[in-house]
């Protein structure tokens, strides 16, 4: 799954001032992409698909003793 298209013009904003002003951690990002590419991406780093949030969203509003935040209406 990948980023919606306005994160991932953010991502990439950010990565390009990066590399015109920090050369020095753009050249230790490129090394450490290469030393890790063949590792997989740790689990607590994945993208939750929008459907699974809703799901637990669901779950966490039916927990005894929670109260709805003042944002939440319910």
């Amino acid at each position: 799954m990948g980023l919606p298209a306005r994160q991932q013009r953010v991502l990439e904003s950010i990565g390009e001032t990066l590399q015109l002003t920090e050369p020095r951690l753009t050249a230790m990002f490129a090394i450490f992409a290469r030393l890790t590419r063949n590792e997989p991406t740790p689990a607590r780093e994945q993208l939750v698909r929008p459907a699974a949030l809703t799901r637990l969203a669901a779950v966490v509003r039916r927990l005894p003793g929670r109260t709805a935040a003042p944002n939440e209406g319910g």
